[in-house]
């Protein structure tokens, strides 16, 4: 099990390191870092968008609970949500510090 989780981890990471410069072999090692980094980034922000659209979901359903007469399950819901936010959010800028730093000079 653990051995195969580590060789798909090798792939992936064989895989997307290769992915934009096929056929670029006289790209320099920064571009490719930098394209690679970059592709992650972008990744992560497309999923924390998904991320974020169930948590608007969370939210209206703890509004609601709240609203309806039971203020402590719509106050858990709400704060599931505060929690789900503040992991987006820390997310995006974790990416964001991570693609900066191997920015082509």
């Amino acid at each position: 099990m653990i051995a195969g989780i580590l060789f798909a981890k090798k792939v992936l990471s064989y895989w997307l390191y290769n992915l934009h410069t096929r056929g670029c072999e006289n790209v320099k090692t920064e571009k490719k870092e930098y394209l690679v980094h970059k592709q992650i980034y972008e990744q992560t922000v497309k999923r924390n968008k998904k991320i974020g659209m169930a948590n608007l979901l969370i939210f209206g359903i703890g509004l609601v609970l709240k609203y309806l007469g039971m203020p402590e399950i719509g106050g858990h819901f709400i704060w599931l949500g505060v929690v789900i936010l503040v992991y987006t959010f820390g997310s995006n800028m974790l990416a964001k510090r991570e693609i900066q730093k191997y920015q082509v000079k």
